[in-house]
């Protein structure tokens, strides 16, 4: 990756990778292009320790701490990779951080 991060969380969309959060310089998405070998930046989602899935073409971004805090968030976050662009979702029932999300 071109930033060293920790604890992040990942999910694979439309032939590419996705690494959100985790610990490190920046709160930037990155995406790896598996066909083309190269990172690009998306845009930036300041969370940490949260859960990431893939589904119907988009990336869900779910839980996790706010910034650099260690309090947990019941955010959902949609990410729409054609428009480069979150949208939240509803909340979910109870915070959570440092959590996994299956599909």
């Amino acid at each position: 990756m071109p930033e060293m991060r920790s604890e992040v969380a990942a999910a694979g969309l439309n032939g590419n990778i996705y690494v959100a959060g985790g610990f490190g310089v920046t709160q930037i998405l990155w995406e790896y292009d598996i066909g083309a070998n190269r990172w690009r930046k998306r845009a930036p989602l300041p969370l940490h320790h949260a859960g990431v899935a893939s589904a119907g073409g988009k990336l869900y971004v779910i839980g996790g701490y706010s910034g650099h805090e260690w309090d947990p968030v019941g955010n959902v976050f949609a990410y729409d990779p054609v428009r480069d662009l979150w949208q939240e979702r509803a909340m979910m029932p109870t915070a959570r951080g440092g959590l996994a999300v299956g599909i």
